[in-house]
C-alpha cells in the first residue's frame, strides 16, 4: 500500500499545501537572486519610490545586497533585529511589538540574529497554514478548505511577508489559534492567544472586541445567564497587559500618548482608498482592496460572526492603516475569513487565473521588498 493510500484526506491536503508553500518560497528566493534591481533602474516610476531613494541615501543602490540581508534585514526587519539585540533602547522602536523579537532572541542563541529571524517567520508560516486549514474545515468542505488555503498561501503579500523576516506569520499563528480555541469554547486559551497576537502586532487588540461580539451573537438568547458574564471576563481579562503597554508604558518611554504617536496613525484616522505606497502596491491596491471588501461583505450571507470579524478588521485597516505611506495589502492578508469565502466560490478556472496573477505580483513584491531599506 502506497503512502498516499495510507494518508487521510486531511493529511494529504496538508502535505500538498506544505509542498506548495516550500516551492513558492524557493521560487521567490530564486527571483531575489536572479532579478537584480538594475532591471528596474531605468523606469521613471521606479525612481519615484522610497526603495530607490532609501538605497541611494545609504549608498547601496544599484549594488546587490547579500541574500541573507534581503531575506532578513529589510525595512521593518531592521527594527525587529534591533529590538531582539538591545530591547527598546531606542524609544522610536516601540511601534514594533516585542513578541516576534522575543522569538528571534531565543533562536539567536543557536542561529544568530539574522538567521533566527528568517527561521521564526518561515516556521510560523507553516503553522499558520495548518491552523487555517483546520479552521476552514469547520466551515466548508474539504475541497473548499483546500482552495481557501491555496489562496491564503499564494496571496502575494502573504507569500512575500511569510518569506522575509517580518512579524506577519507569527501574528497569523496567534490570531488563528485564538479563533480555534474560541470555536472550542476554551475562552481562557482564546484570551491568551489574543494577548500574544496583540504583543506581536498592535492591531491584535481588535480581537478582544471582535471575539466578544461574536460570543454575544452566539449566546444572545442566554445573555442573562451568569455564566455568560463569567466567560466574558475570562475572555477579556487578558487585554489588561495590552492596555498597560499602550497607555502607560509607551507614554512613559516616549512622552507621547499612544494616540499621539506618529507611528500609530491614530491621530490621523481617515478612509483612504487605495493605498498609494511603494510601487507596485499602488497599482494593485485598488484591486486587492475592492476584492477584500467584496469578500468581507458577501460573508454576511454565509456566516454572521465571520462577516463581522472581517468587516471590523477591514474598516480598521482602511481607516487607520490606510495612509498612503503604508502598504495596505499586507494588512489585508490577515483577514482570513475572506480567503474562506473565495475558496468556497472559486472554480478551477478561477483558481488558475487568480494564482497566476498572485504569483506574478509576489515576484515583483519580493524583489522590491527584499531590497527595501530604511533611510535612517
Amino acid at each position: 500500500m502506497g503512502l498516499q493510500a495510507r494518508l487521510t484526506e486531511k493529511q494529504r491536503h496538508i502535505v500538498l499545501l506544505f509542498t506548495v508553500l516550500v516551492v513558492l518560497k524557493v521560487f521567490l528566493v530564486l527571483c531575489l537572486h536572479f532579478i537584480p534591481l538594475s532591471f528596474f533602474q531605468d523606469l521613471p516610476v521606479f525612481r519615484e519610490t522610497d526603495l530607490y531613494h532609501n538605497l541611494k541615501v545609504k549608498g547601496i543602490y544599484p549594488n546587490r545586497r547579500s541574500m541573507l540581508d534581503m531575506l532578513s534585514n529589510s525595512f521593518d526587519s531592521e527594527a525587529y533585529l534591533a529590538i531582539a539585540k538591545n530591547g527598546y533602547r531606542n524609544p522610536s522602536n516601540l511601534q514594533w511589538m516585542f513578541m516576534y523579537p522575543a522569538f528571534i532572541r531565543f533562536f539567536s542563541v543557536f542561529l544568530g540574529v539574522k538567521v533566527a529571524s528568517f527561521v521564526v517567520s518561515n516556521l510560523a508560516s507553516f503553522v499558520a497554514v495548518a491552523l487555517f486549514y483546520h479552521i476552514a474545515r469547520s466551515y466548508v468542505s474539504a475541497d473548499s478548505a483546500f482552495k481557501s488555503c491555496l489562496i491564503f498561501i499564494l496571496y502575494p503579500y502573504n507569500a512575500v511577508y511569510w518569506l522575509l523576516s517580518y512579524s506577519e506569520p507569527l501574528f497569523m499563528v496567534f490570531l488563528l489559534a485564538s479563533w480555534m480555541f474560541f470555536q472550542k469554547n476554551k475562552l481562557v486559551f482564546c484570551g491568551v492567544f489574543m494577548l500574544l497576537a496583540s504583543f506581536t502586532r498592535f492591531p491584535g487588540v481588535l480581537l478582544f472586541p471582535i471575539t466578544t461580539f461574536a460570543y454575544l451573537l452566539k449566546n444572545y438568547k442566554k445573555i442573562k445567564n451568569p455564566v455568560i458574564l463569567r466567560n466574558l471576563i475570562h475572555l477579556n481579562v487578558f487585554i489588561l497587559p495590552v492596555l498597560y503597554f499602550f497607555f502607560l508604558y509607551i507614554p512613559h518611554q516616549t512622552g507621547l500618548g499612544f494616540h499621539e504617536a506618529e507611528f500609530n496613525n491614530f491621530h490621523n484616522i481617515r478612509f483612504v482608498f487605495p493605498p498609494l505606497g511603494a510601487v507596485p502596491a499602488g497599482v494593485f491596491g485598488w484591486l486587492f482592496t475592492y476584492f477584500f471588501f467584496l469578500g468581507s461583505w458577501r460573508l454576511r450571507e454565509k456566516n454572521r460572526p465571520l462577516f463581522w470579524y472581517a468587516m471590523i478588521l477591514m474598516v480598521f485597516y482602511t481607516s487607520v492603516l490606510g495612509d498612503p505611506s503604508y502598504c495596505l495589502g499586507r494588512f489585508l492578508g490577515t483577514i482570513w475569513p475572506v480567503f474562506l469565502y473565495y475558496g468556497l466560490i472559486f472554480d478551477r478556472n478561477d483558481m488558475l487565473f487568480a494564482s497566476s496573477i498572485f504569483i506574478f505580483c509576489a515576484l515583483l513584491f519580493a524583489v522590491f521588498t527584499g531590497n527595501l531599506v530604511s533611510f535612517i
